[in-house]
């Protein structure tokens, strides 16, 4: 269903044919009757009524955001050892500890953080910027 979803979205003219019950996204794909079917009854595409249009719903645009924007945050180094396993120590003779953690998604993107917690920060705060994208285009907020 995810290869139907991403024909759908990406193909403006998509149409649903009345008469084989498939919805039409581009010259040579059709989603099978089962396939429309299944993404209708759940709600992933909307269809309009005067013309025939086929749309992603909001619902399946998030889903699909959420799917393309998968972290996860790397764990923290901790204590610092040198080649030979010791561990190392600063001038003053405390041990080194690296709390340090990236985050990294799906798309490619990748961030850093003090901590564990801070990355996991910059990795919502990159979702929401794609939801935000998504929800300003469906709604035609200009905020």
């Amino acid at each position: 269903m995810r290869r139907e979803l991403a024909a759908i979205g990406s193909y403006p003219a998509a149409r649903f044919c009345p008469e084989t019950g498939r919805i039409r996204s581009g010259l040579l794909t059709d989603a099978s009757r089962s396939t429309s079917r299944a993404l209708l009854r759940r709600g992933l595409v909307v269809i309009d009524p005067a013309g025939g249009s086929v749309r992603l719903s909001l619902r399946a645009r998030l889903a699909m955001i959420a799917d393309e924007h998968r972290t996860e945050t790397t764990v923290p180094t901790g204590y610092l050892e040198d080649a030979a396993g010791a561990r190392r120590s600063d001038k003053r003779g405390r041990l080194m500890y690296d709390r340090s953690s990236f985050a990294l998604c799906a798309c490619g993107w990748r961030g850093a953080g003090a901590d564990r917690e801070e990355a996991r920060s910059a990795a919502r705060r990159h979702r929401v910027e794609f939801v935000t994208a998504v929800l300003r285009e469906q709604f035609g907020t200009g905020a």
